[in-house]
């Protein structure tokens, strides 16, 4: 691990002696190195677009006496003073950077935590009200004691997974997501139009580039590689979005004749997917609204299920909706479910009417039910919270 090769910069911010630099993709990242490694992973956290490594300030001691806390600097934020000059300033150029980062730490898998922009923790941190519960948005934890309870269910958190955050585990008795009835999209494109061949697989991918890992990448590029009519199917809103995505997927060896690009309509959303046939899973953080939305529309959903809450929320999904078989519970797994489905076209048939009927069944789209399953558990929480 690199230490500070430049004390005059450390002097010049005043900064604590944590402070590190990791040198990655031709620039010298910034870094918090608090607390002693241990069984546990390191916690590496990243901050948002309005802050830095800074951020973290109110939370870093308490962690650090459970994990080792690295908190990271994106390119051009404190304590470099940027120009504005350049083109690295990118969502796409932080996400290659932070990927470097962990790969160059070279300390294993990592606990990666992140609060987005316009996000709150300090408020949080004052205790605003007697019981906290912090539920959708986004698939960890927030790291705060502060923080009495994290909503999830039977399936997206193990059974041992008490005690795996600072915040205790709600369960509730159905989906920590809610599902959508099923609703079938009207197309507003042609698979003519967008430049794909009428008995082409299109395999939808409509996230952004922050979902891309290598590895995730590395698995759709097995699947095509083992399917040759298959295209991935993108709908960037905007035009850095297309140019991040591109890069992105070409960099780690899909080629580029095998991606299509369909105009962003954010108010015909659901359209999307009339050209669908499936979508795989993003790993290892793996889909919510997009899982929600591709099942909405009688699409079929591959996802590869891992132990953590942000790999198992897909196959939360999945299995409630009655869709057990396609969480696949590995990499070689997830390659070869994924394959026979693009490959066979009859049982692609087969699975996308199971995936309607699955999701035309009231009892596990019915909002009310869901309502009625989140209040219980709020009233059980509430209650928990008064003995303690």
């Amino acid at each position: 691990m690199a230490g500070h090769d430049d004390p005059s910069r450390l002097s010049r911010f005043a900064l604590s002696p944590s402070m590190q630099t990791l040198h990655v993709n031709g620039y010298d990242m910034a870094y918090l190195n608090v607390g002693e490694a241990g069984e546990r992973p390191p916690l590496v956290c990243v901050h948002g677009s309005l802050n830095d490594f800074r951020v973290w300030g109110c939370v870093i001691g308490p962690l650090s006496k459970r994990h080792r806390v690295i908190c990271v600097s994106l390119r051009h934020f404190f304590p470099e003073q940027w120009d504005g000059k350049g083109d690295t300033y990118s969502i796409d150029q932080h996400v290659d950077d932070v990927i470097a980062f962990i790969e160059t730490l070279n300390a294993g898998p990592v606990d990666l935590m992140g609060h987005s922009a316009f996000a709150r923790p300090g408020i949080l941190a004052r205790k605003p009200a007697p019981v906290i519960v912090t539920h959708l948005g986004y698939h960890g934890g927030v790291g705060l004691s502060s923080v009495d309870f994290k909503v999830t269910d039977a399936v997206a958190d193990l059974a041992d997974g008490d005690g795996a955050l600072r915040e205790r585990l709600l369960r509730l008795d159905r989906c920590v997501m809610p599902l959508r009835a099923y609703q079938a999209p009207v197309p507003r494109e042609t698979r003519a139009s967008l430049g794909i061949a009428a008995d082409a697989v299109v395999i939808g991918a409509f996230v952004g580039v922050q979902k891309l890992s290598p590895r995730g990448l590395d698995l759709w590029r097995r699947v095509l590689d083992a399917a040759p009519s298959a295209v991935l199917l993108f709908s960037p809103p905007r035009d850095d979005d297309r140019v991040a995505l591109s890069r992105r997927v070409t960099g780690l060896g899909i080629a580029a004749e095998r991606i299509r690009f369909l105009p962003w309509d954010r108010a015909h959303g659901a359209a999307r997917y009339a050209l669908v046939d499936l979508v795989l899973d993003t790993v290892p953080y793996t889909g919510g609204d997009t899982t929600i939305a591709a099942l909405a529309a009688g699409v079929p959903v591959v996802t590869r299920v891992g132990r953590r809450h942000a790999e198992r929320v897909g196959a939360s999904l999945l299995v409630h909706a009655g869709l057990d078989d396609l969480v696949a519970p590995d990499d070689d797994a997830f390659v070869a479910l994924a394959v026979r489905l693009c490959r066979d076209a009859a049982v692609r048939s087969a699975t996308a009417e199971r995936v309607r009927r699955a999701l035309s069944d009231p009892a596990r789209t019915d909002p009310a039910a869901y309502t009625r399953s989140l209040e219980r558990a709020l009233v059980a929480a509430h209650a928990s919270a008064a003995r303690t």
